[in-house]
Formats: C-alpha cells, structure tokens, sequence
C-alpha cells in the first residue's frame, strides 16, 4: 500500500506545479481575451458604420434626385410659351450639358431634324401664306415633327442627368466603402501590433529566465 501513497504525493506535487503554471498564465489569457475583444468591438463598429453609410448615401441620393427633378422642370417650365425659335436655343444650350460624346451627338441630331422640320413650316408660310387648307395641315405636320425631335432631344439629356447620378451614387458608396477597410485595417494592425510587443516582450522575459536558470544550474 505503500506505493499507492507514493503515487499519490507525486499527484499531488503534478497538481502544484499545474496552478503554478495556470496562475502564472492567468494574466496572459486575460490579455489574450482583452486583444479578441477588441478586435470583436473593431468589427462590430465597421457593421455599423457600414449601416450609417447606406443611410449616408440614401440620403444623399434623395436630395440629389430631387435636385435633378427641379433642374428637369425649370428647364421644362423656360422653354414652354415659347416661340420655336428661343425654345430650340435653349434646348441647344441643354443638349451641350451632356457629358457623353454618342449621347450628345444623337441628341444634336434630333436638334438638326427639329431645325429643319421647324424651317419647312416656315418656308409654306411664306411661298402660301398658309391660305391653302392642304398647306396648314402640311405646316402642322412639320411643327409637330420639329416639337417632337425637339423633346427627343430634352429626353436624351434628362437620361443623361440620370445616368450620372448613378455613376456619382457607384463612385460615392466606393468612396465610403474604401475608408471604412482603410480604417477598419489600421485600428486592426494596431491590436496586432500590440499583440506581436507582447509576445515579444513575453520570449525575452522567459529566455532571460531561462538563461538564469541555467546558468543557477552550472
């Protein structure tokens, strides 16, 4: 039975020595927790600045169209009472806002046949006078053909307006998008950064100690 006695003393100092070495570690896992949840705190900050920043350009989107909306009008509102002639002025001054070069000339061109439609009308008017009843009609015709090329030509241009709030909406979000990881990737690199000193830190005590151990031993 002796042994058995035995066994147990060398239990019993295995079980020392484990506390020893849970207590000495304690502080290092309590670290360790610290650095996750900080990291944790870092994620969950970008999940809702990612939310805020939808919010952001939602708003932001709104306030633009609306904006456009009022542009569109106004320009609907100057050009409307009119003769041909100033309408098709302004309609040429709203073509040149288009940014995009196909869009643009297929714009013009519906200017140029609005111009020319506008000019047949004209010329009737003066060979006829607009007496003859065929004549009038003819003149209809070709005012409605000049309004309705001119109208193509504010369509083109109030699409474009709409094209590029999408293409500032995509430039916006990756904008946002990009100084959120910027962000989110230097406040992680810090935590890493303290995690690698402490390590580090952590080697040099346990070499020194180490060295002291051994050179107790010699």
């Amino acid at each position: 039975g002796s042994k058995r006695v035995r066994g147990g003393e060398v239990e019993g100092a295995k079980d020392g020595k484990r506390q020893r070495v849970e207590d000495a570690i304690k502080p290092l896992k309590a670290f360790w927790e610290q650095l996750a949840q900080r990291r944790n705190g870092i994620e969950d900050e970008a999940i809702k600045q990612e939310e805020a920043n939808k919010a952001k350009v939602d708003k932001e989107r709104q306030d633009r169209a609306a904006a456009r909306e009022r542009k569109v009008e106004a320009r609907k509102q100057a050009s409307s009472g009119r003769c041909l002639t100033q309408k098709f002025a302004l309609f040429d001054e709203t073509v040149a806002e288009i940014s995009d070069v196909g869009e643009r000339r297929k714009a013009v061109e519906c200017m140029k046949e609005a111009k020319n439609k506008s000019n047949e009308a004209n010329e009737m008017m003066l060979c006829w006078g607009g007496i003859q009843h065929e004549t009038q009609s003819k003149m209809q015709e070709c005012i409605r053909a000049a309004q309705k090329q001119s109208g193509e030509a504010f369509w083109i241009w109030s699409q474009h307006l709409l094209r590029e709030e999408r293409k500032w909406e995509d430039g916006r979000k990756k904008e946002l998008a990009l100084a959120l990881k910027q962000q989110k990737q230097r406040r992680l690199a810090d935590v890493d950064e303290e995690r690698d000193m402490y390590l580090g830190e952590l080697k040099k005590v346990a070499e020194d100690r180490a060295d002291g151990l051994n050179s107790g031993r010699e």
